[in-house]
């Protein structure tokens, strides 16, 4: 089956299988504001449909060894469902979904090409930039072309807000007590994401490719690529990913330098700190809201309200209350056992010996750390997810073969050509 597929052929779908998976909700957008109506299941049929298409291309070329920490991942996370499905009575699949984009695009990075991850990213950073640009010049331009709130309405049952009279996606119309920089008067922008949260991930992620591939990429590349990560926050008025942004700028130089797994101490100290901040704020429940300070008082007090049982597995029926609540919603929905072994994933599936690989992996701990405190499940939207995992796989196989490499070949320099 392998000789069905050679090397170029498959580089050639993927670099065309990876975009789509970020921009297919766009796309669908499209055919359902100016084509025929669009439903949730015509949505889902097609992100089972692309995820089916990655993992055929994983089989095709051959199982590796290599391949053991995404199929372990997955494996345990089948072995959690089935067993939270026997404990609380309830098929929960959505766990599942999200470790299964994770573990697929880990697979297909494993075996793509450090220059097709190159060209998948220039891409949607140009389409981006194309619409983001249509966005801020011609808001109605815009909304003829992707009908965003109609979209979400059909699909997400996201019923049109009675103050959206612009068409876009309901949150990105933000409030005047929200923070923002200022710069452009408009809403939210939201680009080819559809909605402003997951135009904040792609530039935090973004962020973390340009601090990891810094020294790769030509000066021309790295000009645009800084300045459509600038345009992105100041136009999306993004409070997460601004300071993941700086948090990068400010890593570049310091993650290198930190001891070897300092990664690990990441998630604890962020549940740490957030729960801190709950404990010393006042008004309880009455302090929810869509600030910085709201978010992270609702992710943090879900998860401290969990009971025993719902660690074990039970949790999934009562995921209707956690949803965006974070580190709540990953312990209940696959419980403490799914939750640890993703963290483990996250820590040690990118040997972190050289300094590339170290901003690499303290920098992907940091982004989902922080968003999944501020903006709960986005995290596992297969629109930002499938970019984070296939170049965490990327840089997995680079660092395997750094490891495996004997230092005389590494001194040729037909290894660097």
């Amino acid at each position: 089956m392998a000789l069905l597929l050679n090397e170029q052929r498959f580089d050639k779908l993927i670099v065309v299988l990876i975009p789509l998976c970020v921009i297919y909700n766009a796309v669908l957008a499209f055919v359902n504001g100016n084509l025929f109506g669009i439903n949730t299941a015509i949505v889902a049929a097609t992100e089972i449909a692309l995820l089916g298409l990655l993992l055929g291309l994983v089989v095709v070329t051959g199982f590796k060894r290599d391949d053991q920490w995404p199929i372990a991942l997955l494996a345990v996370f089948v072995g959690s469902m089935l067993v939270t499905t026997l404990i609380s009575g309830s098929l929960y699949v959505d766990a599942f979904r999200n470790i299964l984009i994770i573990s697929v695009c880990t697979l297909i990075g494993i075996r793509m090409a450090e220059e097709d991850l190159h060209k998948v990213f220039f891409i949607l950073a140009c389409g981006t930039l194309f619409f983001l640009l249509i966005e801020i010049i011609s808001l109605e331009t815009y909304v003829r072309i992707f009908q965003p709130a109609l979209y979400y309405a059909n699909t997400r049952g996201h019923s049109v807000s009675e103050f959206n009279e612009l068409g876009i996606f309901n949150a990105a119309l933000g409030f005047s007590s929200r923070f923002s920089f200022g710069v452009f008067s408009g809403p939210r922008t939201s680009s080819l994401f559809l909605e402003q949260t997951a135009l904040g991930n792609f530039a935090s992620i973004l962020s973390i490719y340009l601090i990891t591939f810094w020294t790769s990429l030509a000066k021309v590349r790295k000009i645009f690529f800084v300045s459509l990560i600038t345009l992105i926050l100041l136009s999306s008025d993004t409070r997460a990913g601004t300071g993941l942004a700086l948090l990068m700028l400010f890593g570049y130089r310091v993650f290198p330098v930190l001891p070897k797994y300092s990664q690990v101490l990441i998630i604890p100290l962020v549940i740490l700190l957030c729960g801190l901040v709950s404990v010393l704020s006042v008004g309880g429940y009455e302090a929810y809201g869509d600030t910085l300070h709201g978010r992270i008082i609702l992710g943090i007090d879900h998860l401290f309200d969990l009971e025993f049982a719902h660690y074990l597995g039970w949790g999934v029926n009562i995921i209707n209350k956690l949803w965006d609540s974070g580190f709540a919603y990953l312990v209940a929905s696959s419980s403490i056992f799914g939750a640890i072994t993703l963290w483990l994933y996250m820590i040690f599936l990118v040997p972190g010996h050289s300094a590339q690989a170290k901003r690499f992996i303290i920098g992907m701990n940091l982004y989902f750390g922080l968003t999944i405190v501020v903006s709960g499940n986005s995290v596992y939207s297969i629109k930002t997810a499938t970019l984070l995992w296939v170049m965490a796989g990327v840089m997995y196989r680079l660092e395997k073969e750094k490891i495996t490499t004997p230092t005389d070949e590494l001194a040729k320099p037909e290894a660097f050509a």
